[in-house]
Parts: C-alpha cells; sequence; structure tokens
C-alpha cells in the first residue's frame, strides 16, 4: 500500500491515494469539518492498517496533495488574466487546505502519529506555492499542538523551518519575515508561545538554512546582505556562493565585482584545505554567474581574472573550451566608461588572439568575430576594425559594425571608408 501511495504522491493523484487509504484504513479520511472520520469504508478484503504504523501512508497521502497543489498553481506564460491566475491559485490553496484539515484535526482524532514527514510534506507544499506566512501559521499550530503531547518532544526538526523559510524565498514580500525567523533560529530565541505559556524554541540552523536565506537575499537582489551572510559560514557550499554570487549580480552594488572575485578567492581557498568539511569548487554554474555579474558591470579586467581561476581549478578539457573565453570579451564589450573602452579593446583583442590559439575547438564563427568588433566600434578603433573584418566571413551585423567604428573614429577620411565597405555590400 506504501509503494502504491509513493507512487501516486509522485504524480499528484490525491483522490486516488486518499480512496485508497481510506479502504486500509477502513474508516472515511475526513478532509473537512462536514465529513466524519468514524464512517466506515468497504475494505474489499484488504486488511486493514494499524494506526500506530500507519503515519508513513499519511505520509504519502499528504505529498499527494502537496504535488496536486503545486500541479493547479497559475502558470506566469498562460495565465495572462487575473480572474483566471486568482481562480487557479484558489483552487490550489483549497487542496492544501483539505491536506491541512488531514494533518491538525483528522490524524489527532484518529490517533495517528504527528512526525517531522507528514508536517514537512503539508509545510513543502505552501512553500513551493511561495506562500511563506502561512507555512509559518501552520508550522506553528503544529508545534502547540505537539507541545500538549508528552509522548513527543514540541520542536520539529530544522527541514520544517527550512520548509518555511524557502516558502519566504519565493515571495518578494518575505523578506522580513524571512529574516525574522532565520534570526530566532540563529540566536536561539523564543519564535511563538503555546497555549500553555510554552516557549517553543527553534533548532538550530543547518547548512540548508542558510542556504535558503542566502536564496532569499537572492531573489530580492540583496547582495550586501548575502556576501555578509556567506561570511558568516563555517564551510560554505558551492550552492551557497552560488546562491551569494547570484544576488550580488542581481543587486545594483557598486562593489558587486570586488565582492565576487573575493568570494571566488574564498572558493579557491576553501578548495585546496581538504579534509576540513565539504569540498567546494569554481564549477560551472558559479563561474557563469560570476562573469555575468562582470558583464552586467562591463569590468573585463576582473572578467578576465575569474576566467583564469577558473581555467586553473579545472580540467584542461575545460581550457580549450571557447566559451569561457566568449563570456570575458563580452564583459570588455560592455565596458562602460568611454575613456576606458580602447583599453578594453586592447586587452579583448589579446584575449581573443589567446582563444585563436586553443586546441581541439571549431573555427570561431562570426559571432565571436562581432564580439571583438563591437569592442574596436565602441572604442571608435576603424582601423582594428578593418583588419579584424579580413579574417572571416563576414556577417550585414560585422559591416554595420565596422561602419560604426569608423563613425565613432577622429579619421578625417571616414565618411569615404564607410561608403567604401558600403559599397562592398
Amino acid at each position: 500500500i506504501g509503494s502504491v501511495l509513493n507512487a501516486l504522491a509522485h504524480w499528484g493523484r490525491a483522490e486516488e491515494a486518499l480512496a485508497l487509504l481510506s479502504r486500509a484504513m477502513v474508516f472515511n479520511i475526513a478532509t473537512d469539518s462536514s465529513h466524519s472520520s468514524d464512517e466506515s469504508v468497504t475494505s474489499s478484503g484488504i486488511k486493514s492498517l494499524n494506526p500506530t504504523n500507519a503515519s508513513p501512508c499519511y505520509d504519502s497521502l499528504l505529498r499527494a496533495f502537496a504535488k496536486c497543489a503545486l500541479l493547479r498553481r497559475p502558470d506566469k506564460k498562460k495565465s495572462k488574466h487575473s480572474s483566471n491566475k486568482n481562480a487557479t491559485m484558489a483552487s490550489a490553496t483549497e487542496v492544501l487546505s483539505r491536506a491541512r484539515y488531514i494533518l491538525l484535526t483528522h490524524m489527532p482524532e484518529v490517533g495517528i502519529q504527528t512526525t517531522n514527514h507528514t508536517c514537512n510534506a503539508v509545510l513543502s507544499g505552501y512553500s513551493a506555492l511561495g506562500m511563506g506566512t502561512e507555512a509559518e501559521q501552520l508550522l506553528l499550530e503544529i508545534e502547540t499542538l505537539l507541545s500538549q503531547s508528552s509522548s513527543r518532544p514540541s520542536a520539529l526538526d530544522t527541514a520544517c523551518y527550512n520548509s518555511v523559510l524557502h516558502g519566504y524565498s519565493r515571495d518578494k514580500t518575505g523578506i522580513k519575515s524571512a529574516e525574522r525567523l532565520f534570526r530566532a533560529m540563529k540566536e536561539q530565541t523564543p519564535l511563538h508561545e503555546g497555549i500553555h505559556s510554552t516557549k517553543i524554541l527553534p533548532p538550530m540552523p543547518d547548512m540548508i538554512t542558510y542556504a535558503s536565506m542566502l536564496n532569499c537575499y537572492s531573489n530580492n537582489r540583496m547582495g550586501e546582505e548575502a556576501y555578509s551572510l556567506v561570511q558568516q559560514i563555517e564551510r560554505p557550499t558551492s550552492a551557497c556562493y552560488l546562491s551569494a554570487i547570484r544576488a550580488l549580480e542581481r543587486s545594483n552594488d557598486p562593489a558587486s565585482p570586488d565582492r565576487v572575485l573575493a568570494l571566488i578567492g574564498q572558493i579557491e581557498q576553501n578548495r585546496n584545505e581538504r579534509g576540513k568539511g565539504p569540498t567546494t569548487v569554481l564549477n560551472r554554474r558559479v563561474f557563469n554567474v560570476a562573469m555575468q555579474c562582470m558583464i552586467k558591470r562591463g569590468d573585463g579586467a576582473k572578467a578576465e581574472e575569474v576566467l583564469d581561476k577558473y581555467l586553473n581549478s579545472n580540467s584542461s578539457r575545460e581550457q580549450n573550451d571557447a566559451q569561457p573565453y566568449i563570456l570575458a570579451l563580452q564583459a570588455y564589450e560592455n565596458t562602460k566608461p568611454v575613456n576606458s573602452r580602447k583599453e578594453a579593446a586592447k586587452s579583448a583583442e589579446v584575449l581573443f588572439h589567446k582563444m585563436q590559439l586553443l586546441e581541439n575547438i571549431p573555427r570561431l564563427d562570426a559571432g565571436t568575430y562581432n564580439i571583438l568588433l563591437n569592442c574596436f566600434a565602441r572604442a571608435g578603433m576603424a582601423s582594428a576594425a578593418e583588419s579584424l573584418l579580413e579574417e572571416f566571413a563576414p556577417t550585414p551585423e560585422s559591416h554595420d559594425l565596422v561602419i560604426k567604428a569608423i563613425s565613432l573614429s577622429d579619421d578625417k577620411d571616414a565618411v569615404d571608408r564607410a561608403w567604401h565597405i558600403l559599397y562592398q555590400l
């Protein structure tokens, strides 16, 4: 029965899971106050489950409801009309309300043990929908419920609290609540008092807690806060660094390139300190986000520093891959100060020649040449652009960039040269 329920949970087939478990328990499983749990159900020869051993089956049932709610959430691409979006969200919330009733009302009534797994099954449903406030409210109700029981400790485990944090991270208005919850876990301050004035202390944060908080900062473009938090982790994982660097990339912090470079240096240092915790590596995902930060700020020099660190920490196969070099070229291409563009174009040209010497890569396409052409164009380096144009099979965009380079140059014969290129077309 558990195996079938797990399969149904995977596909979010909540109604079938409910019907199956009701037959196995030989009584109706109430999902709202209009139904009673005392109503018997025909078992069709199935031996009834012992309530003391049925908690894992209820865990699967609640996960089926959570997945069903997730499947009903509004699709941002398809739900263009607010009325349709609200109706879809209401449908998903109604499914979770039924799971909530099973957890808080039905299970205690029939003597099914409430575990961290059963609680987290419903909490993760709210979390996936970005309903952090509702998830925390449910968590506090469960804590109050468990504090009245002498057979279990009052506090839920860290995974349940992480689900609430994850829910806040998906809600653009949930940053303050996420910080409050994270602070209570870190400082071990009471989060809530139960009906018997029992102080409920949240569990200590783990690495997933920190990662969830970093993800929350990332989603809210809070780069400075993410950078400060990752410094407080003794041995951050690659996922923690990824969220922190993504937060810096998304933020408007002018110090982002320096901070990203500092975090890359920490990854290198942690990688060299073997045997002292989880190994962190400058993987492709971390590298790509770091390079996007440099491209956004137009900082080619720091992009090339990140490139060198990435190549030094990875295999020779990665060193013969043109794509990392192209990202560095794009950072030079996006140089902001006008008086720095000529120097950036010269540095881009040097890097481009390094790419041409790479082994085991296909011939560089016109798109790559156009990046360097645009560097020359933005710097007004007409002669360099015209020379480069002769090295490959140009596209119409290539000629556009050369004409742009000529137009931004101080050459006296700029008009004649531009007309000559236009005549060639």
